[in-house]
Order: C-alpha cells, then sequence, then structure tokens
C-alpha cells in the first residue's frame, strides 16, 4: 500500500514538475516577444483557478476569465485551466479571436504585461493616454474612456472598446501576434512600431482590399481608394442652409482621380470626383430633434459622386460647394486612406447634430492625417469652423478665399445655381410686370375704410414665386408662353424647376410627419421597410464576414454583398407598393404633386414647339 502511495505522489510530484517546467517555457517565450522598452518587466506570473465553469472557446457567450494584471502586487494571475493548453503544437481551434487556446493563453500574458507596462509608465506617457492611440481608436480625446464607435463592425475583440485601457492592450496582443495586423490596422500598427521601437513581422507584405461601394440607391459601382490612384484629396464645404440639421454647413471630403499623366489643373477639371461623408442612419419617417441632440441615430459614411451632390446641394438646396484641396503629403495622404478604409469596414457611431456629427466625423480623418499633437487638441464640431480651422493654419494649397471667380474658373468652386435662377427670375419678372404679380387679400372691413388703389404686390424674387400655389404658378405660365421667345421659355422652365422641387419637397415632408401619426399599419409596415432597404443599400457591406479590419485577400467574396443588390431590387418594388398606398391616403397632397409636374410639362411642349 506504502508503495502504491508512493508511485501517486511521485506521478503527482512528476506531472507538477512537469506542469511547471511547460509553464515557465510558456512565460519565457512570451516574456520574448516583448519589445526591447518592455523587457524590464519582471512581472509574477502564477496560474490559479478563476472560474467555477469549465474552459471555453472566446467565441462562446459564456464569460470566462482568462487572465487578470494587479497593479498593487505587480502580479499577473492565468487561469489554470490553461495550462493543459501551452504549447504551440495545440490542435483545438475555434473560428474567432486566436483561433486556438495556445494563442488565446499567449494573448492574454502579452495583453497582461502591457497593462504592467502602462503601471510604470507616468500618465503623459502612457500609450493610454496618447492622442495618436486614442483618435485611432474612436475615443474622445477629452474623455478617454467615451468610445463613439457604438454600433463596431469587424472587430477582433469587442472587448477593446470597454476602455481605453483595453483598446491598447487587445490591439498590443495582435501586434506582435498576427502578420495581418500590419495590414489590416495599418496606422495603428506604425503607432505600436513608433512608440514601442519595434517592428514585428516588418517583412510582411500586404493584399488589402482598397474597393469600397458606393452608396447610391439608383446604381450599384465599386470605388478603388488605392492612395497611388488618389490624387488629391479636397475638404467639400456645403454652405449653410435652411434645414435644422444644416445650420453650420455640411463637411465632406471630395477624392480626386485621374491619369498619372495629367496635369494638376487638368485633374481637378476633367478628373473623377468622389464624395466621401458622414450621415444619420434614419430608421425614422421624419428627422427627429431630440433624437439627433441625443445620438439616437447611427453615424455611418456614406460613398457618393460628385454629381448627385452638386444636384442636391447647388440645384435642389441653392448652396456653394467649395472644394478645398487639402495640403497632404504622401504620408499623410496615406494616413488618411487608411483611416478612411478602416473607418469603411469597422465604423459605426452615434450621430449627434452638436458634436458627433459631420464636421465631428470629417476633422478626425484631418487630425489623423496631420498627427500633431497641436491638431488633436482642437475640438471642430461644425462644417464652418473646420472650414476656418483650414484657413487660419493654411492647410490648404491653391485655394483663393478671397477670390470666388478665381476658384469657379479652378474648379474648386460649384457655385449655387442661385444666382442665375435670380436672373431668370429678374428677366421674366422684368418683361410680364403684370403678369409677376399677386391679388392682395383685403380683410373684411368698412367699405367707406378700404384703399382701391393696391390690389397687387409684385412677386419680388425666386423664392416668393416658388412658395406660390401651383394653379397660380400655371396662371404666369400660360401667360408667358403666348409670346413664343426660347429664351423665355428657358428662364421660365429654370424658375419653375426650383418651385416644383419646393412644392414636391413640402409635400413629401407633410406626408412623412402625417405617416409617421398614421393609423395605417400597412403603410407605416411599408414605410418602415423602404428605409430599412436604403439603409442596406446606402451603408451595407459584408463587413460581417471573415476578418477584421480592412478586408485581406480571401476574407469576403465581394465588397458589393447580396443582400446589397438583392435590396437595390426590391427597393424598387416597394417604392411602387408605397407610392400606391400613399396615393390612397395622401390623395389630395398626390393631386398638387401631379399638378406641380404638369406645370414642366406645359413648358417642355412649348419648349419643343420653338426649337
Amino acid at each position: 500500500m506504502a508503495k502504491i502511495v508512493s508511485t501517486i505522489m511521485l506521478i503527482f510530484f512528476c506531472a507538477n514538475l512537469w506542469a511547471s517546467e511547460v509553464a515557465g517555457s510558456f512565460i519565457s517565450s512570451a516574456h520574448s516577444l516583448l519589445p526591447s522598452k518592455m523587457q524590464f518587466l519582471e512581472t509574477e506570473v502564477n496560474f490559479k483557478r478563476m472560474n467555477e465553469n469549465e474552459l471555453n472557446s472566446p467565441c462562446d457567450e459564456e464569460g470566462f476569465i482568462y487572465g487578470k494584471y494587479t497593479e498593487k502586487s505587480d502580479a499577473i494571475t492565468l487561469s489554470e485551466q490553461l495550462l493543459d493548453h501551452l504549447h504551440p503544437s495545440e490542435e483545438i481551434q475555434f473560428s474567432c479571436k486566436h483561433r486556438n487556446f495556445y494563442k488565446t493563453a499567449l494573448s492574454t500574458l502579452l495583453h497582461e504585461y502591457m497593462h504592467a507596462y502602462e503601471a510604470t509608465l507616468d500618465k503623459s506617457e502612457k500609450l493610454s493616454n496618447n492622442y495618436e492611440f486614442l483618435a485611432l481608436g474612436f475615443w474622445k480625446l477629452k474623455k478617454g474612456n467615451k468610445n463613439r464607435n457604438t454600433y463596431a463592425q469587424r472587430s477582433p475583440n469587442l472587448y477593446e472598446y470597454s476602455s481605453a485601457k483595453e483598446f491598447i492592450a487587445v490591439n498590443f496582443e495582435y501586434f506582435l501576434l498576427d502578420p495581418e495586423y500590419k495590414c489590416r490596422r495599418p496606422n495603428l500598427y506604425k503607432a505600436y512600431e513608433k512608440s514601442l521601437k519595434h517592428s514585428p513581422f516588418k517583412d510582411k507584405q500586404c493584399d488589402s482590399l482598397s474597393d469600397i461601394s458606393m452608396s447610391d440607391t439608383q446604381e450599384i459601382d465599386l470605388l478603388n481608394i488605392d492612395p497611388k490612384k488618389i490624387r488629391e484629396i479636397h475638404y467639400l464645404f456645403a454652405s449653410k442652409g435652411e434645414a435644422m440639421m444644416s445650420r453650420w454647413g455640411h463637411s465632406m471630403f471630395k477624392l480626386v482621380t485621374c491619369d498619372e499623366s495629367w496635369t494638376l489643373e487638368k485633374c481637378r477639371k476633367r478628373g473623377k470626383f468622389v464624395v466621401i461623408g458622414f450621415l444619420a442612419q434614419v430608421a425614422d419617417v421624419s428627422i427627429n430633434a431630440i433624437k439627433g441632440i441625443f445620438g439616437e441615430y447611427p453615424s455611418d459614411m456614406v460613398i457618393t459622386s460628385l454629381d448627385a451632390m452638386k444636384k442636391q446641394y447647388n440645384r435642389a438646396e441653392l448652396r456653394d460647394l467649395e472644394s478645398i484641396p487639402l495640403d497632404l503629403n504622401q504620408q499623410e495622404k496615406q494616413r488618411f486612406l487608411n483611416h478612411l478604409l478602416r473607418v469603411y469596414w469597422e465604423y459605426s457611431g452615434k450621430y449627434y447634430f452638436f458634436t458627433n456629427n459631420c464636421a465631428d466625423e470629417a476633422f478626425k480623418l484631418i487630425q489623423i492625417a496631420k498627427n500633431k499633437e497641436k491638431i488633436y487638441e482642437k475640438n471642430i464640431i461644425t462644417p464652418v469652423g473646420i472650414y476656418k480651422y483650414i484657413q487660419e493654419n493654411n492647410l490648404s494649397k491653391d485655394y483663393s478665399f478671397n477670390s470666388r471667380e478665381e476658384n469657379i474658373r479652378n474648379s474648386l468652386l460649384y457655385p449655387s445655381f442661385a444666382k442665375n435662377l435670380d436672373k431668370s427670375f429678374e428677366n421674366l419678372s422684368s418683361k410680364y410686370k403684370k403678369t409677376f404679380r399677386q391679388k392682395i387679400k383685403r380683410p373684411n372691413i368698412n367699405r367707406a375704410e378700404r384703399n382701391f388703389r393696391e390690389q397687387y404686390r409684385k412677386i419680388r424674387s425666386i423664392s416668393e414665386y416658388s412658395k406660390l400655389p401651383t394653379l397660380k404658378r400655371r396662371e404666369i405660365i400660360e401667360e408667358v408662353i403666348k409670346k413664343k421667345d426660347r429664351k423665355n421659355f428657358l428662364d421660365l422652365f429654370a424658375i419653375e424647376t426650383q418651385a416644383n422641387y419646393v412644392t414636391n419637397n413640402q409635400l413629401l415632408s407633410q406626408m412623412q410627419e402625417l405617416a409617421s401619426k398614421s393609423k395605417d399599419e400597412e403603410a407605416k409596415e411599408i414605410f418602415a421597410k423602404l428605409v430599412e432597404l436604403k439603409n442596406t443599400i446606402t451603408f451595407g457591406t459584408s463587413s460581417s464576414e471573415s476578418g477584421y479590419g480592412i478586408p485581406q485577400l480571401g476574407d469576403i467574396e465581394s465588397v458589393i454583398t447580396p443582400e446589397v443588390e438583392s435590396a437595390t431590387l426590391e427597393l424598387r418594388e416597394v417604392k411602387e407598393q408605397l407610392q400606391e398606398k400613399y396615393k390612397t391616403i395622401f390623395k389630395n397632397e398626390f393631386i398638387q404633386m401631379e399638378e406641380s409636374n404638369f406645370n414642366k410639362t406645359i413648358i417642355k411642349k412649348a419648349l419643343r414647339d420653338v426649337l
């Protein structure tokens, strides 16, 4: 019996000795991976029981503590349940994070080593307080533990967004262990490389996907934003508008591409242009001010054509578009586009009209491109604020802030149609003075007190004309087309097109407002479906497929997902359904829209007759 007990004790002793040797070898291997700046760490590492439940993979929803650093004792504790998985030839594989238990154990120890390293640093030296890391991690620079990526996608581990400290530690794992980290999060790789003076996998060649899909519900297209193909990046500023969300202008970027042999002047005038911006992903019938103030709209990147933006801002909203070339060197341009790609694949924040809005999102890209402490310290939340900052800090090139005409000649300013519309209106109203006037409604007063001299009021502007009732505008149209004059007809078509836009926009706003209060459940469901499909097309990507960060070859089958393609087709059908349903509910509004559209038809026919 004593012999059996001795044998058991010997086996137990040998097992413990073997486990101790394996653990020691594992700890030494992990420590050897640390950058030379961290090799001084002598943090104690031990294994203890930390969980009641059995070891499970990080893919499981059930929580499991793999390790923890205690600053007071400068000690790292790892779960003893990892002891059976400390060999590099670990065979158990899973589909998330570090893919097996050996790498999970190794990454956990490296993660805790980073916490231990940060504990040795002064506050100003900590990576978790470093502006560059905070900006690249979507953290508020003035509130380091408030993250803006509230609807994160393609993250290697969502735990990275729990705090700035954890963001640094999680990404440190991948910096040291994943050769593709250099490609998937290139700006972060360079930040660690610079801060730690360490370059793991420096010979790794990247095969990154630089295609992104256009956010157009009319057509599906791709854009390649390889830095070698982007000639310039412009800050595209839309002047202030009347809508609540537009009172400080709107911030976007214009990417300029062209043949390498073209001159810059030719490129700016005849190149291919794509506009990048941020919009609230609205799931409601109409924009809600309260929700906008409290950030209930997801903020996402939108990619569209310059022509679409000119149509929206110059033509429809009568706002200028100023295209200001940013003075970026090659490295700054690379940083801008790297972050742009990462934002496209990973980011979805909350859209606040006053803080985390189009300007705040846009300024972060400029901050990251320039990567200077001085610019990180600025907090700009309005488009006009960015405009002034660029002007005051000489961040632009070849743009004249004092000469509107020069910028128009150089294709750096796309003017509002307002001036041309005013000319068209002035031409017609001066020729048809009696026609461009409106009868004044008289109050019911004593006949003796009435003044009969002034029964009409002059229509003084395109704005007043646009607000006239549709049938009153038709009276003016019918009077003007009596005299066959092509120039007059063109002017008439210009001002009526603007009035048509104003009328239809007002009617659509009324319909949307009423729809939100409608008791017709079928109509509500159709409209909700319409919004869902538009969001799928505008913001949908293959972000849920394999990998994290910027996709590498093999991660995804297509940038344009089958969901986007099917949503595009379904959107057409749903639009027709909604239109038919709304024609019943909003009969009067649709009649007014048809009447307004018919005004344009009358002018078109008159134009054809004089050509």
